[in-house]
């Protein structure tokens, strides 16, 4: 999410960039880490929501380390 007091400044690169291809795609990866030990990781058939609009998950994978965060990639394509 992006706040801005002057959105006309922001909108040419939201509409020109790697941003808006990604508002477009209908698949996403999104990669981040997760602290295994106060959360749990989503399985390949949930929903999320991102930015308003519903993506099913076809795919979670995850590198093991020997700390307790883990490194997650999730693939999801648009719902509907």
């Amino acid at each position: 999410d992006i706040i801005t007091l002057f959105p006309e400044v922001i909108t040419p690169y939201l509409n020109t960039s790697i941003l808006k291809r990604a508002r477009e795609a209908k698949t996403v990866n999104i990669t981040g880490y997760l602290d295994s030990s106060k959360g749990t990781l989503a399985t390949a058939g949930s929903k999320i929501t991102l930015d308003g609009k519903d993506w099913i998950i076809d795919s979670v994978s995850k590198n093991e380390s020997n700390s307790t965060f883990v490194e997650v990639t999730i693939t999801a394509e648009r719902a509907g």
